[in-house]
């Protein structure tokens, strides 16, 4: 072979490899695009998850979620019918009646509730649990604790507190 073929026959080689090195690095950069694309869509979508209040698959849980949805609407009758079913309290009128309107004393001072959240759950044995929920207005956070027995006739209302003290569940400083 003479030499001018050689020389075209290498030209060709080199182009060959130098389209094969370019299209090598297009195909990783188009790799890295699409991982990048795939990360932020699952980042956005953590972070939706973030702002998005976490329903719970309980019944009892359910239930007091009902009633704070009831408390946003402003409706304490209804939230305590709802939250008390099957519960001892509510064989008490009297005792509910003075619940809801101390319960709609307490909203009226400290302001109307926008959003609740459960921060904690205790539990002594399977059947004996304590919920905590804050409740958020636009002035300030209450803490409900309610007490919750699992019986003969399932889930009940045992005891319920809310009040304005919540400092203690913060850690404290070493010292």
């Amino acid at each position: 072979m003479d030499s001018t073929k050689l020389r075209k026959i290498r030209d060709l080689l080199s182009n060959l490899i130098f389209i094969e090195q370019s299209n090598q690095i297009m195909l990783k950069k188009l790799i890295l695009f699409c991982l990048i694309f795939i990360s932020s869509l699952q980042i956005n979508s953590l972070q939706a998850d973030d702002k998005t209040p976490k329903k719970s698959g309980s019944p009892i849980e359910k239930r007091i979620e009902n009633f704070f949805d009831s408390l946003k609407q402003g409706k304490t009758n209804l939230a305590f019918t709802v939250l008390l079913e099957n519960s001892p309290i509510a064989k008490d009128k009297e005792n509910i009646s003075k619940l809801v309107t101390e319960t709609d004393q307490t909203l009226k001072k400290y302001g109307k509730i926008k959003e609740y959240e459960k921060i904690k759950t205790d539990s002594i044995g399977s059947r004996n649990v304590r919920f905590t929920y804050f409740s958020y207005s636009d002035n300030f956070p209450l803490k409900w604790e309610i007490y919750c027995y699992s019986g003969k006739s399932g889930w009940q209302i045992l005891d319920f507190n809310l009040n304005n003290n919540f400092y203690h569940l913060f850690d404290s400083p070493n010292k």
